[in-house]
Protein backbone atom coordinates (compact mmCIF):
# COMPACT_ATOMS: atom_id res chain seq x y z
CA UNK A 1 0.00 0.00 0.00
CA UNK A 2 1.52 3.56 -0.89
CA UNK A 3 0.63 6.08 1.47
CA UNK A 4 1.99 9.87 1.13
CA UNK A 5 3.02 11.86 3.26
CA UNK A 6 2.87 15.53 3.33
CA UNK A 7 4.10 18.05 5.94
CA UNK A 8 7.34 20.42 6.43
CA UNK A 9 9.74 17.71 5.46
CA UNK A 10 12.83 18.64 3.82
CA UNK A 11 13.81 21.71 5.15
CA UNK A 12 16.29 20.98 7.97
CA UNK A 13 13.85 21.02 10.92
CA UNK A 14 15.01 18.63 13.71
CA UNK A 15 11.29 17.74 14.95
CA UNK A 16 9.41 17.70 11.44
CA UNK A 17 12.11 15.29 10.49
CA UNK A 18 12.03 13.49 14.24
CA UNK A 19 7.72 13.50 12.88
CA UNK A 20 8.72 12.20 9.42
CA UNK A 21 11.22 9.31 11.21
CA UNK A 22 8.89 8.23 13.93
CA UNK A 23 5.92 8.13 11.53
CA UNK A 24 7.57 6.27 8.81
CA UNK A 25 8.62 3.85 11.65
CA UNK A 26 5.02 3.59 12.92
CA UNK A 27 3.73 3.14 9.51
CA UNK A 28 6.07 0.29 8.98
CA UNK A 29 5.26 -0.91 12.38
CA UNK A 30 1.50 -1.00 11.86
CA UNK A 31 0.34 -1.27 8.15
CA UNK A 32 0.97 -4.40 6.22
CA UNK A 33 3.52 -4.06 2.78
CA UNK A 34 3.70 -0.40 3.54
CA UNK A 35 5.04 2.02 1.06
CA UNK A 36 5.42 5.14 2.02
CA UNK A 37 5.97 8.01 -0.26
CA UNK A 38 7.15 11.46 1.27
CA UNK A 39 6.21 14.80 -0.27
CA UNK A 40 9.66 16.82 0.07
CA UNK A 41 11.30 20.00 -0.19
CA UNK A 42 14.15 17.59 -1.07
CA UNK A 43 13.72 14.32 -2.30
CA UNK A 44 17.12 13.21 -2.41
CA UNK A 45 18.18 14.20 1.43
CA UNK A 46 14.86 12.99 2.39
CA UNK A 47 15.54 9.38 0.64
CA UNK A 48 19.19 9.34 1.87
CA UNK A 49 18.15 10.36 5.65
CA UNK A 50 15.00 7.68 5.98
CA UNK A 51 15.56 4.88 3.42
CA UNK A 52 12.28 6.01 2.20
CA UNK A 53 10.46 7.02 -1.55
CA UNK A 54 10.40 11.17 -1.83
CA UNK A 55 8.83 13.34 -4.55
CA UNK A 56 8.62 16.88 -4.99
CA UNK A 57 6.41 18.74 -2.93
CA UNK A 58 6.05 21.59 -5.76
CA UNK A 59 4.96 22.08 -7.93
CA UNK A 60 1.17 20.85 -8.00
CA UNK A 61 0.95 19.25 -11.06
CA UNK A 62 4.11 17.19 -9.70
CA UNK A 63 2.11 16.55 -6.27
CA UNK A 64 -0.56 15.36 -8.53
CA UNK A 65 1.23 12.81 -10.22
CA UNK A 66 2.56 11.43 -6.91
CA UNK A 67 -0.86 11.45 -5.43
CA UNK A 68 -2.78 9.68 -8.59
CA UNK A 69 -0.07 6.33 -7.62
CA UNK A 70 -0.65 6.39 -3.82
CA UNK A 71 -3.67 4.83 -1.87
CA UNK A 72 -3.64 7.18 0.90
CA UNK A 73 -2.43 10.51 1.59
CA UNK A 74 -1.81 11.35 5.19
CA UNK A 75 -1.92 15.41 5.70
CA UNK A 76 0.77 16.21 8.89
CA UNK A 77 1.94 15.73 11.53
CA UNK A 78 2.59 19.15 12.42
CA UNK A 79 0.67 22.54 12.34
CA UNK A 80 0.09 22.43 8.69
CA UNK A 81 -3.32 24.06 8.90
CA UNK A 82 -2.51 27.65 10.50
CA UNK A 83 -2.49 31.44 8.80
CA UNK A 84 -0.25 32.44 11.95
CA UNK A 85 2.83 31.52 9.27
CA UNK A 86 1.45 32.93 6.20
CA UNK A 87 -2.12 32.51 3.95
CA UNK A 88 0.52 31.16 1.45
CA UNK A 89 1.58 28.38 3.55
CA UNK A 90 -1.85 27.38 4.36
CA UNK A 91 -3.08 27.39 0.81
CA UNK A 92 -0.04 25.14 0.19
CA UNK A 93 -1.55 22.21 2.32
CA UNK A 94 -4.90 22.37 1.48
CA UNK A 95 -4.29 22.56 -2.20
CA UNK A 96 -2.35 19.30 -1.40
CA UNK A 97 -6.05 17.93 0.03
CA UNK A 98 -7.66 19.21 -2.83
CA UNK A 99 -5.60 17.62 -5.24
CA UNK A 100 -5.78 14.26 -3.64
CA UNK A 101 -10.01 14.83 -4.02
CA UNK A 102 -9.68 15.58 -7.28
CA UNK A 103 -6.99 12.08 -8.31
CA UNK A 104 -9.19 10.16 -5.52
CA UNK A 105 -7.27 9.61 -3.07
CA UNK A 106 -8.54 9.46 0.03
CA UNK A 107 -7.09 11.39 2.92
CA UNK A 108 -6.45 11.73 6.71
CA UNK A 109 -5.49 14.61 9.07
CA UNK A 110 -3.11 12.91 10.65
CA UNK A 111 -1.36 14.31 14.01
CA UNK A 112 -2.09 17.56 13.39
CA UNK A 113 -2.12 21.16 15.87
CA UNK A 114 -4.57 23.19 13.86
CA UNK A 115 -4.67 26.80 14.05
CA UNK A 116 -4.01 29.94 14.47
CA UNK A 117 -6.70 30.66 12.07
CA UNK A 118 -6.91 34.64 12.45
CA UNK A 119 -8.59 35.16 8.65
CA UNK A 120 -12.00 34.24 7.46
CA UNK A 121 -10.53 33.17 4.18
CA UNK A 122 -8.00 30.29 6.22
CA UNK A 123 -10.70 29.15 8.49
CA UNK A 124 -13.01 28.71 5.22
CA UNK A 125 -10.27 26.63 3.96
CA UNK A 126 -9.11 24.79 6.80
CA UNK A 127 -12.87 24.35 7.20
CA UNK A 128 -13.42 22.38 4.17
CA UNK A 129 -10.00 20.41 4.30
CA UNK A 130 -11.25 19.25 7.60
CA UNK A 131 -14.89 18.17 6.64
CA UNK A 132 -13.64 16.36 3.55
CA UNK A 133 -11.07 14.36 5.24
CA UNK A 134 -11.62 10.16 5.95
CA UNK A 135 -10.31 10.78 9.68
CA UNK A 136 -9.01 13.49 11.55
CA UNK A 137 -6.20 12.62 14.40
CA UNK A 138 -5.50 16.62 16.36
CA UNK A 139 -2.57 16.81 19.12
CA UNK A 140 -4.40 18.63 21.65
CA UNK A 141 -7.52 19.30 22.78
CA UNK A 142 -7.39 23.33 21.54
CA UNK A 143 -7.25 21.88 18.11
CA UNK A 144 -10.53 19.87 18.62
CA UNK A 145 -12.43 22.65 20.08
CA UNK A 146 -10.95 24.87 16.79
CA UNK A 147 -12.40 21.88 14.42
CA UNK A 148 -15.35 21.85 16.31
CA UNK A 149 -15.98 25.80 15.94
CA UNK A 150 -15.05 24.93 11.99
CA UNK A 151 -18.08 22.81 11.95
CA UNK A 152 -16.13 19.40 12.41
CA UNK A 153 -18.74 16.94 14.02
CA UNK A 154 -16.51 16.33 17.75
CA UNK A 155 -17.26 12.33 16.89
CA UNK A 156 -15.09 12.59 13.88
CA UNK A 157 -12.06 14.40 15.53
CA UNK A 158 -9.57 12.10 17.63
CA UNK A 159 -6.75 13.11 20.46
CA UNK A 160 -3.54 11.92 19.85
CA UNK A 161 -0.05 13.10 20.50
CA UNK A 162 2.85 14.22 18.23
CA UNK A 163 4.22 11.09 16.69
CA UNK A 164 7.66 12.28 17.68
CA UNK A 165 7.68 11.18 20.83
CA UNK A 166 8.05 7.24 19.83
CA UNK A 167 10.83 8.36 18.11
CA UNK A 168 13.70 6.22 19.50
CA UNK A 169 16.90 7.76 20.18
CA UNK A 170 20.00 6.87 19.03
CA UNK A 171 23.64 6.59 20.27
CA UNK A 172 26.32 7.12 18.07
CA UNK A 173 30.09 8.64 18.05
CA UNK A 174 28.99 11.97 16.95
CA UNK A 175 26.88 12.12 20.12
CA UNK A 176 29.47 10.87 22.31
CA UNK A 177 31.35 12.89 20.49
CA UNK A 178 29.31 15.87 21.87
CA UNK A 179 28.67 14.38 25.65
CA UNK A 180 32.51 14.15 25.99
CA UNK A 181 33.04 17.57 25.96
CA UNK A 182 31.97 17.74 29.21
CA UNK A 183 33.17 16.68 32.76
CA UNK A 184 32.06 12.74 33.37
CA UNK A 185 29.40 13.53 36.17
CA UNK A 186 28.62 17.14 35.64
CA UNK A 187 24.86 18.14 35.66
CA UNK A 188 23.53 19.06 32.05
CA UNK A 189 21.37 21.99 30.69
CA UNK A 190 20.30 22.62 27.30
CA UNK A 191 18.91 25.38 26.37
CA UNK A 192 17.61 25.78 22.69
CA UNK A 193 16.46 29.27 21.29
CA UNK A 194 14.91 29.78 17.75
CA UNK A 195 15.15 33.02 15.39
CA UNK A 196 11.41 34.87 16.11
CA UNK A 197 9.75 38.64 15.75
CA UNK A 198 10.60 40.21 18.64
CA UNK A 199 12.69 37.28 20.29
CA UNK A 200 15.54 39.12 21.63
CA UNK A 201 14.08 39.28 25.24
CA UNK A 202 13.65 35.50 25.17
CA UNK A 203 16.70 35.09 23.88
CA UNK A 204 18.65 37.72 26.81
CA UNK A 205 16.45 35.24 29.45
CA UNK A 206 17.48 31.80 28.51
CA UNK A 207 21.45 33.26 28.50
CA UNK A 208 20.25 34.10 32.22
CA UNK A 209 19.22 30.63 33.16
CA UNK A 210 22.57 29.53 31.28
CA UNK A 211 24.95 31.85 32.96
CA UNK A 212 22.98 30.60 36.72
CA UNK A 213 23.35 27.03 35.67
CA UNK A 214 26.95 27.82 35.48
CA UNK A 215 27.36 29.97 38.18
CA UNK A 216 24.94 28.73 40.61
CA UNK A 217 24.40 24.80 39.98
CA UNK A 218 27.39 23.83 38.68
CA UNK A 219 25.99 22.21 35.66
CA UNK A 220 27.23 22.39 32.05
CA UNK A 221 25.42 24.07 29.26
CA UNK A 222 24.70 22.90 25.90
CA UNK A 223 23.40 24.87 23.51
CA UNK A 224 21.11 23.18 20.58
CA UNK A 225 20.09 24.36 17.48
CA UNK A 226 16.77 22.81 15.73
CA UNK A 227 16.44 24.02 12.51
CA UNK A 228 19.18 24.82 9.89
CA UNK A 229 20.22 27.29 9.02
CA UNK A 230 17.53 29.74 10.71
CA UNK A 231 18.33 29.00 14.26
CA UNK A 232 21.92 28.84 13.72
CA UNK A 233 22.81 32.62 14.18
CA UNK A 234 20.72 32.87 17.06
CA UNK A 235 21.83 29.55 18.50
CA UNK A 236 25.87 30.66 18.38
CA UNK A 237 24.92 33.96 20.03
CA UNK A 238 23.07 32.32 22.64
CA UNK A 239 26.67 30.44 23.41
CA UNK A 240 28.44 33.74 23.55
CA UNK A 241 26.68 34.81 25.45
CA UNK A 242 27.17 31.68 28.02
CA UNK A 243 30.92 31.56 28.64
CA UNK A 244 32.06 28.07 28.22
CA UNK A 245 29.20 26.59 26.40
CA UNK A 246 29.28 23.52 24.21
CA UNK A 247 27.30 24.13 21.02
CA UNK A 248 26.06 20.82 19.76
CA UNK A 249 26.44 20.19 16.05
CA UNK A 250 23.56 21.18 13.67
CA UNK A 251 24.32 18.10 11.19
CA UNK A 252 22.99 15.46 14.19
CA UNK A 253 19.88 13.47 13.10
CA UNK A 254 16.66 13.63 14.97
CA UNK A 255 17.49 10.37 16.72
CA UNK A 256 21.10 11.53 17.94
CA UNK A 257 19.19 14.72 19.20
CA UNK A 258 16.89 13.19 21.32
CA UNK A 259 19.91 10.87 22.66
CA UNK A 260 21.83 13.67 23.52
CA UNK A 261 18.77 15.66 25.23
CA UNK A 262 17.85 12.29 27.01
CA UNK A 263 21.30 12.76 28.85
CA UNK A 264 20.22 16.48 30.19
CA UNK A 265 18.91 17.17 33.90
CA UNK A 266 17.22 20.12 32.36
CA UNK A 267 15.74 21.86 29.06
CA UNK A 268 14.96 25.27 28.55
CA UNK A 269 13.68 25.50 25.25
CA UNK A 270 11.70 27.53 22.45
CA UNK A 271 11.42 25.09 20.42
CA UNK A 272 8.34 23.16 20.29
CA UNK A 273 9.97 19.48 19.28
CA UNK A 274 12.92 20.61 22.03
CA UNK A 275 10.17 19.78 24.89
CA UNK A 276 8.55 17.12 22.49
CA UNK A 277 11.76 14.89 22.94
CA UNK A 278 12.58 16.22 26.79
CA UNK A 279 9.29 15.12 27.71
CA UNK A 280 9.64 11.76 25.79
CA UNK A 281 12.77 10.96 27.62
CA UNK A 282 11.30 12.20 31.25
CA UNK A 283 13.65 15.20 30.95
CA UNK A 284 12.57 18.21 33.30
CA UNK A 285 11.78 21.19 30.71
CA UNK A 286 10.47 24.85 30.58
CA UNK A 287 8.70 26.80 27.40
CA UNK A 288 9.27 29.89 26.20
CA UNK A 289 6.17 29.68 24.72
CA UNK A 290 6.03 31.43 21.27
CA UNK A 291 2.50 29.98 19.92
CA UNK A 292 -0.71 28.74 21.39
CA UNK A 293 1.07 25.38 20.73
CA UNK A 294 3.79 25.43 23.14
CA UNK A 295 1.58 25.75 26.09
CA UNK A 296 -0.50 23.48 25.14
CA UNK A 297 1.73 20.84 24.67
CA UNK A 298 3.41 22.34 28.73
CA UNK A 299 -0.25 22.01 29.90
CA UNK A 300 0.06 18.22 28.51
CA UNK A 301 3.21 16.88 29.52
CA UNK A 302 3.51 18.61 32.81
CA UNK A 303 6.11 21.13 31.82
CA UNK A 304 6.56 24.62 32.93
CA UNK A 305 6.12 27.82 30.60
CA UNK A 306 6.63 31.36 30.42
CA UNK A 307 5.33 33.53 27.09
CA UNK A 308 7.99 34.65 24.85
CA UNK A 309 7.38 38.32 25.04
CA UNK A 310 7.28 38.09 28.41
CA UNK A 311 10.18 36.32 29.61
CA UNK A 312 10.91 38.00 32.99
CA UNK A 313 10.14 35.43 34.84
CA UNK A 314 12.17 32.54 32.73
CA UNK A 315 14.91 32.16 35.40
CA UNK A 316 12.41 31.69 38.31
CA UNK A 317 10.75 28.89 36.66
CA UNK A 318 14.35 27.03 35.45
CA UNK A 319 15.08 27.78 38.88
CA UNK A 320 12.46 25.97 40.52
CA UNK A 321 12.13 23.17 37.91
CA UNK A 322 16.01 22.35 38.59
CA UNK A 323 14.87 22.06 42.13
CA UNK A 324 12.11 19.63 41.91
CA UNK A 325 13.81 17.91 39.08
CA UNK A 326 13.78 14.37 41.42
CA UNK A 327 10.37 15.64 43.22
CA UNK A 328 8.79 15.60 39.90
CA UNK A 329 10.16 12.07 37.95
CA UNK A 330 7.34 10.35 38.77
CA UNK A 331 4.63 12.66 37.64
CA UNK A 332 7.24 13.05 34.14
CA UNK A 333 7.23 9.25 33.48
CA UNK A 334 3.20 9.11 34.45
CA UNK A 335 3.59 11.66 31.31
CA UNK A 336 5.83 9.41 29.49
CA UNK A 337 3.08 6.69 29.44
CA UNK A 338 -0.24 8.53 28.76
CA UNK A 339 1.45 10.29 25.43
CA UNK A 340 3.26 7.69 24.08
CA UNK A 341 -0.37 6.00 23.94
CA UNK A 342 -1.69 8.79 22.38
CA UNK A 343 0.99 9.26 19.94
CA UNK A 344 0.19 5.62 18.78
CA UNK A 345 -3.74 6.52 18.19
CA UNK A 346 -2.87 8.53 15.09
CA UNK A 347 -1.86 5.18 13.61
CA UNK A 348 -4.52 3.83 14.60
CA UNK A 349 -6.64 6.04 11.72
CA UNK A 350 -4.07 4.94 9.99
CA UNK A 351 -4.72 1.39 10.01
CA UNK A 352 -8.63 1.76 10.19
CA UNK A 353 -8.68 3.82 6.85
CA UNK A 354 -5.92 1.13 5.08
CA UNK A 355 -8.42 -1.57 5.88
CA UNK A 356 -10.46 -1.00 2.94
CA UNK A 357 -7.63 -0.86 0.36
CA UNK A 358 -6.00 -3.64 2.18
Amino acid sequence: MRIALSGYYGFGNAGDEAVLAATIAGLRRRVLDVEPVVLSAEPEATEAAHAVEAAPRWPLASVRRTLAGCDLLLSGGGTLLQDATSLRSLYYYVAVTRTARRVGTPYGIYAQGIGPLNSWLGRRWAGSCLRHASGITVRDPDSAQLAAQLGVPGISVEHCADPALLLEPECTERTDEVLARVPSGTPLVGLVVRRWPGGGLAADALAEVGRAAREKWGAAVLVIPFQRPDDLGTSAGLSQDVPESVFVPDELTPAEVMQVIGQMDLIVAMRLHALIFAAARAVPAVGVSYDPKVESFCRTARQQWVPAEEPAWLLDEATRCWAERDEMASIREEAVRELSGLAEASFDMVVRLASPVM
